[in-house]
């Protein structure tokens, strides 16, 4: 029973060491550029006829679309953390929404899953 209760405070404490860790750590930063590559390969790259998946504004050169698509993310990133600001990959999630129109919940899940990957891959 003593030991028992030993193991539970060794428990307790390690959970309230790790909460006071997180509590203290710095909050996720979102690199914009690192995203928006991540949005250009996921649209298909060099090979698509809309450079990052930019569809509502008329752009015409590579560049130009980059310039939309990074109003966009700081846009869009400064509402989500002013609402609920709970990490990169929930921030993917949410500007799914906005870029993938359709219904097509498969595209919007294939969607995220390729951002996600180009944009830890860049070491994000």
């Amino acid at each position: 029973m003593r030991i028992l209760k030993k193991r539970g405070l060794i428990v307790g404490l390690r959970v309230l060491l790790l909460s006071q860790i997180v509590a203290c750590s710095k909050p996720e930063t979102l690199n914009y550029e690192k995203l928006a590559t991540a949005i250009f390969y996921s649209e298909g790259g060099d090979r698509t006829h809309f450079p990052y998946g930019i569809k509502s504004v008329s752009c015409e050169t590579k560049d130009e679309c980059k310039s939309v698509c990074l109003k966009t993310l700081r846009h869009r990133w400064s509402l989500f953390k002013k609402h609920e600001n709970n990490g990169i990959k929930n921030f993917i999630i949410t500007l799914s929404r906005s870029y993938d129109s359709g219904d097509s919940r498969v595209g919007q899940a294939i969607w995220i899953k390729n951002v996600t990957y180009f944009y830890y891959k860049q070491g994000g």
